[in-house]
């Protein structure tokens, strides 16, 4: 919660009303379609995150807009290299990656 109020008021100073962070169990969130840029930060066990992949594929075919996902720490990167995301950049083990029409 602390590191989240942080991340909130940063978000404020720069202003930018595109930005919309939440503080909940990812994997339980109802809101993918609304989105196409997601920021994780190796936050979980591989199964969360393998539901967490699926939604958020799931999220790419219902709305067809282009989807990245920026994964730092990327411990789980294959289930999403499986589910057909493509690698933009690499760094170490951090990804970039992306599903587009």
């Amino acid at each position: 919660k602390q590191l989240f109020d942080v991340s909130v008021q940063n978000a404020k100073i720069i202003g930018d009303q595109r930005i919309h962070m939440f503080n909940e169990d990812f994997v339980k969130f109802d809101k993918y379609n609304d989105y196409n840029f997601f920021f994780l930060y190796n936050p979980c066990f591989e199964n969360a995150m393998q539901a967490v992949a699926k939604k958020i594929r799931a999220s790419f075919d219902a709305t067809k807009k282009r989807t990245v996902v920026i994964y730092n720490t990327a411990k789980f990167k294959d289930l999403f290299l499986n589910l057909g995301f493509k690698v933009l950049y690499n760094h170490k083990n951090d990804y970039i990656l992306e599903l587009k029409w």
